[in-house]
Parts: structure tokens; sequence; C-alpha cells
């Protein structure tokens, strides 16, 4: 048994927050890891994207309607 953070650290969860703590067998960590890296890469693309003043295809499309 593996001892997970619910919300990833690196998207805002409490590193030492006891309710943001489960307990997972190595095959659902696993299965949970993958999607968490997924979702903090998304993460980090929105963040990088807006950092640098760049506005996505779909904003783009939207100011010229």
């Amino acid at each position: 048994l593996i001892l997970d953070h619910i919300k990833p650290i690196a998207l805002g969860g409490g590193e030492f927050d006891e309710s943001n703590l489960q307990i997972l067998c190595w095959k659902c960590n696993k299965i949970k890891t993958r999607k968490d890296h997924a979702e903090i890469a998304k993460a980090r693309r929105i963040e990088k994207i807006m950092s640098n003043g760049q506005t996505s295809l779909k904003a783009k499309q939207s100011l010229r309607s």
C-alpha cells in the first residue's frame, strides 16, 4: 500500500494536510500518478501560455468574431 496525495502538491494540494492523503494499492497509485502527471503538464502549459501573454487559438477565434 502507498500513501498518496489526493490533490497533487504541484496543483496546490497540501503536502502535510492529512485530509489530502489517501492509501492506494500500487496498481491504483500507478494509474492515478499517470493522470496526475497529465493534469500537471496541462496546468503548466496553460500557465506558460498565460505568462507569455499568448492567447489560445480558441480565444483568438473569439476575438475575431
